[in-house]
């Protein structure tokens, strides 16, 4: 029985490859007769892995434990009060306001890092701050910037952070 397997065998082999026998004529039509294979190893365009990954966005910081903590508002203006709360709510200023956000909070927490990145609607950065924070209570942190000449026209935007994690971004504009 192996005998006449392999004789099968080896009869389909060689009738492919006849001596004297003509190709097939040219034609002018190009046509892909072989199906498409995946690669190897494949790449997920989801998560790169190994090498690549160095080269991507960095993950995402855990988000904080706020407790009972959180940010209630964020108001801009170009003043604040007393109790160094913004009285007007603006979000266009001129260009030579100091612009003021006063974030309101409530809750409790035994330690954490509010901060302020200012910058134009591009990404570029304006100015950053940071203020350590350990409320008891409902709270009131003022951010403020100002520029030493007057602002360029243009949309701008701050982003209030705890703990490097964006909490509200309030998009404004200079005229």
């Amino acid at each position: 029985m192996r005998v006449v397997l392999i004789a099968t065998l080896l009869l389909f082999a060689l009738s492919g490859c006849q001596r004297g026998s003509t190709p097939p004529p040219a034609t002018n039509t190009v046509a892909n007769t072989a199906a498409p294979t995946a690669p190897a190893n494949p790449v997920s365009a989801e998560k790169p892995s190994g090498f690549f990954s160095m080269f991507t966005s960095k993950p995402e910081p855990a988000a904080p434990d706020l407790g009972d903590f959180k940010i209630v508002s964020v108001t801009l203006g170009n003043a604040v009060d007393a109790e160094q709360q913004v009285p007007v709510e603006r979000s266009v200023f001129g260009k030579n306001d100091r612009i003021y956000a006063a974030v309101l909070s409530t809750g409790s927490h035994q330690g954490l890092k509010l901060a302020a990145r200012w910058t134009t609607a591009d990404g570029q950065l304006v100015a950053e701050t940071e203020q350590p924070l350990v409320p008891t209570s409902a709270t009131v942190t003022t951010f403020s910037v100002r520029n030493g000449e007057p602002w360029p026209a243009g949309k701008y935007q701050l982003a209030v952070s705890i703990d490097q994690q964006v909490q509200r971004t309030i998009p404004f504009e200079i005229r």
